[in-house]
């Protein structure tokens, strides 16, 4: 996923999902109205408003788990190419060493050289 194409589907489910809750809102708080319009069947009303209430909610919420789902996909996809980063940066240090350790394995062998011609120099005059 692409980071234009993922901000404009977070943006989009955004968008609907504040249209969702500005629906909700404007059923709970209604436009004011003088005088009251006159109810005559208000249980029948209150459970039409509530069933309303129910559908402006769940819609609210899937936008918002949507959301929540493309926010996560893109966390990991980002986890994903750090975790791969760090590895490649572990290849590259261990290879890093594992070159240091020749050198010094190699040069260790070079000094060890070069004391026994010591010794053997030391030894000759040392004789004479």
């Amino acid at each position: 996923m692409s980071g234009g194409s993922s901000a404009a589907a977070m943006e989009k489910t955004l968008k609907e999902m504040n249209e969702s809750f500005a629906g909700c809102l404007a059923l709970v708080v209604a436009p004011v109205e003088y005088p009251p319009p006159s109810r005559p069947k208000p249980l029948q009303q209150d459970a039409t408003d509530l069933n309303d209430q129910n559908e402006l909610m769940s819609s609210y919420f899937a936008q918002a788990k949507k959301l929540e789902l493309l926010l996560l996909a893109q966390e990991s996809h980002e986890a994903g190419e750090t975790r791969t980063q760090v590895e490649a940066e572990i290849q590259a240090l261990e290879h890093e060493l594992s070159e240091k350790n020749d050198l010094i394995d190699k040069y260790s062998e070079v000094i060890r050289g070069w004391e026994g011609k010591f010794k053997r120099l030391d030894s000759k005059m040392s004789v004479s």
